[in-house]
């Protein structure tokens, strides 16, 4: 049988989440195939903080997830990383 095509990464972070975030999304490559998909436990007036934190220093592009969001690929070959 033939290997599944992953679709989409999805990570659920809570305690912790934020310093293992700052130490994973910078070594992921710009070319990274998939969207990722993030869930931070945390207050919501602090996830935007984390978006913008992490984007700093990725090779992706990272933004905070807001209701409606189409998950999507910004452009062939450049996965959206997004935030909620």
């Amino acid at each position: 049988m033939p290997a599944k095509r992953i679709e989409i990464v999805a990570i659920g972070a809570s305690t912790g989440g934020p310093n293992a975030l700052a130490d994973l999304i910078p070594e992921l490559p710009a070319d990274f195939p998939v969207p990722i998909v993030i869930v931070q436990h945390m207050p919501a007036m602090f996830t935007g903080l984390l978006a913008e934190r992490l984007a700093r220093t990725a090779k992706i592009p990272v933004a905070e997830g807001k209701a409606g969001t189409v998950w999507r690929r910004v452009k062939p070959g450049l996965p959206q990383a997004t935030f909620t």
